[in-house]
């Protein structure tokens, strides 16, 4: 659904690509995604800020992070992390769009809201996407 600044809606609609019953591989960012685009914590067609992290193939998706180290989200969706036997998700602190799947499975207490850096990567025995449409879909980086 697509509202205007005039308040006319319209709805569009594509196909996602097909399901995968492998792991997506994905790439972390090549730089800290600046904090200075205040679009990034809102649900928008405005994604300027992601333009320069857009993944390259054989990559599904990009994983960023803030100007402190602190990762924030994919560009898709949003990440988790299993550290020690427990999901941790960034705070919103961090700079990142809340999501609905994210905040449906904080609320049933599946995962748990920490800071985490991009050196937590290397302690993460798995990672995951978290997108409504797309659902939970487990990740590789090849990096960590």
């Amino acid at each position: 659904l697509l509202v205007n600044a005039q308040g006319q809606s319209r709805v569009e609609a594509a196909p996602l690509p097909p399901a995968s019953a492998q792991p997506w591989q994905v790439q972390l960012a090549p730089h800290a995604m600046s904090a200075a685009d205040d679009f990034i914590r809102h649900k928008t067609t405005h994604r300027q800020a992601y333009e320069a992290f857009k993944p390259q193939a054989p990559f599904m998706d990009t994983l960023l992070f803030n100007e402190a180290g602190e990762l924030t989200e994919f560009t898709i969706g949003n990440v988790a992390l299993r550290i020690e036997g427990r999901w941790l998700t960034p705070p919103l602190q961090a700079g990142l769009l809340g999501g609905v799947m994210r905040a449906s499975l904080l609320a049933e207490g599946r995962i748990h809201e920490a800071p985490l850096t991009v050196s937590d990567l290397g302690r993460a025995s798995d990672i995951a996407l978290l997108n409504s449409v797309r659902g939970w879909v487990p990740v590789v980086l090849p990096q960590a």
